[in-house]
């Protein structure tokens, strides 16, 4: 690793020599600042007050995923449905595009007499 100068309490002295390398370290906090930090923690009123302030309770947070869950059970809903119809009328126009073999035999009678009566046409 790179060469610095750290004090008895393991904090870099010269900062300058880290930056210098492009090297960005912060300092590791000391376990009496967790000491501190969960001592203020009891001394607050009530984290759920806290949160009930910016976010509403937990009901309300519940009613707006059940309402978003609902739309969004409902567009899949939907989706799907269109999906259907889609396919059907596909299904639909194909099939009204496609010859019956009655349709089909009565062309080729069709094709069939226009050419026997057109070598009768020529032959005379």
């Amino acid at each position: 690793g790179k060469g610095v100068i750290v004090n008895d309490e393991g904090q870099i002295v010269d900062k300058r020599q880290l930056l210098s390398a492009g090297l960005n370290i912060a300092p590791k906090p000391k376990s009496t600042s967790l000491i501190n930090f969960s001592s203020n923690a009891t001394s607050r009123p009530s984290a759920e007050n806290h949160f009930q302030g910016r976010g509403g309770s937990k009901q309300a947070m519940r009613e707006r995923q059940t309402r978003m869950m609902e739309a969004q059970l409902e567009q899949v809903t939907k989706r799907a449905a269109d999906d259907e119809e889609n396919q059907r009328r596909e299904l639909q126009r194909a099939a009204k595009s496609r010859k019956t073999d009655g349709e089909i035999t009565s062309a080729r009678e069709r094709y069939l007499q226009r050419k026997r009566e057109a070598v009768a046409g020529t032959a005379p």
